[in-house]
């Protein structure tokens, strides 16, 4: 499926051909709910790398009305709007990714998630602002 090789792009860093093909597979199956939730994820994951925090709320917000129960939807929600400095907002969508996932912390993030290097520090700094626990 076209839509998911968009997730493991952005993953290397290669935001351009990870919006490309995420949009592409939009393009191509726009009422397809599960092309739409896999490409909004690889875009909001993109977004988020480029450090276009909007653009990746917007995108996680689309994943999420898709697959509302869908963790990573819900991470990127919780970890942009805390860089954007809306912590309000962060901490509402930290209660809803916990609530799907009350295991989840940074630690288990660190351990089980595949972004890696930069990435992954954004990441987790936005996921600490908005108050995920470390462990």
């Amino acid at each position: 499926m076209l839509a998911q090789l968009g997730t493991p792009l952005f993953h290397h860093g290669l935001v351009r051909e990870a919006i490309d093909t995420a949009e592409r597979a939009l393009r191509l199956s726009p009422n397809d709910r599960n092309v739409v939730r896999t490409a909004s994820l690889a875009l909001a994951g993109a977004h988020f790398t480029a450090g276009r925090y909007e653009k990746c709320v917007s995108w996680a917000r689309t994943m999420i009305e898709r697959s509302p129960d869908h963790v990573a939807g819900h991470m990127f929600l919780t970890a942009a709007l805390a860089t954007q400095g809306e912590l309000a907002r962060a901490a509402e969508a930290r209660d809803t990714l916990l609530r799907l996932w009350p295991q989840f912390s940074l630690a288990w993030m660190a351990e089980n998630m595949p972004p890696t290097g930069e990435i992954a520090e954004r990441l987790r700094d936005g996921l600490h602002k908005a108050g995920v626990p470390e462990k």
